[in-house]
C-alpha cells in the first residue's frame, strides 16, 4: 500500500481499499470487515473522527473487493505534519491483514 493523500481543511475525504483478495486462493474477498485509523507522528489518533472508521463493501457486478468509507470534514489533518493510516481487514473466514501507510496532507486546489 502506498501513501494516502487526504485534503486538509473543511473537506470530507473518501477512502477506498481496492481489490481485496484472499492471499492463498486469489479470490475476491467479500464480506470482510475493513477499518482504518489515522494517527499523528506521536501515534495519537487524529481528532475529528471516531476510530476505527469502517469501510463498507461496494457491491458491484462482478464483485471486485472494493471497500469504501468517508471521513468527517472535521478531521484534524493539517499540511506540513506527518500522519500514518492503519488499514485492517478481517476476511469472512477470520484471516487478518494489516497495512500501514503514510498520509500526505494536501490543500485542495481548483483541479481537485
Amino acid at each position: 500500500m502506498s501513501a494516502l493523500r487526504l485534503f486538509s481543511g473543511n473537506n470530507h475525504n473518501v477512502l477506498e481499499l481496492r481489490a481485496l483478495k484472499d492471499n492463498v486462493t486469489g479470490a475476491v474477498e467479500t464480506g470482510a470487515t475493513v477499518t482504518v485509523t489515522i494517527r499523528d507522528a506521536a501515534g495519537v489518533e487524529v481528532t475529528g473522527q471516531t476510530w476505527p472508521k469502517t469501510l463498507t463493501e461496494v457491491v458491484e457486478s462482478p464483485l471486485t473487493g472494493l471497500y469504501r468509507g468517508t471521513l468527517d470534514a472535521t478531521l484534524a489533518i493539517t499540511s506540513n505534519n506527518e500522519f500514518k493510516a492503519t488499514v485492517s481487514a478481517t476476511s469472512s473466514g477470520g484471516i487478518k491483514s494489516e497495512w500501514v501507510c503514510d498520509v500526505l496532507p494536501a490543500v485542495r486546489g481548483i483541479d481537485d
